[in-house]
């Protein structure tokens, strides 16, 4: 878990790249901002052709403490 609760900003960048056959991923980012914390999150799954029976999961949930905050 991320507690961002000084201000500035606070970045994160997921990528699940599949390329090949039977993968598996799970991510589960969960954060909580205040102080005037700012989030960013970028996610992306990828499942390149060839790469059957793949399973993938991706979550970001970002809980605001403050009407400072963003997310």
């Amino acid at each position: 878990m991320v507690k961002a609760d000084l201000e500035g900003d606070y970045n994160f960048t997921i990528l699940s790249d599949h390329k090949n056959i039977n993968t598996f991923v799970e991510w589960n980012l969960r954060g909580i901002a205040t102080n005037g914390a700012r989030i960013k999150a970028l996610g992306m799954v990828k499942i390149e052709e060839k790469a059957a029976k793949t399973d993938s999961f991706l979550s970001m949930k970002i809980l605001l403490l403050d009407d400072k905050s963003c997310a």
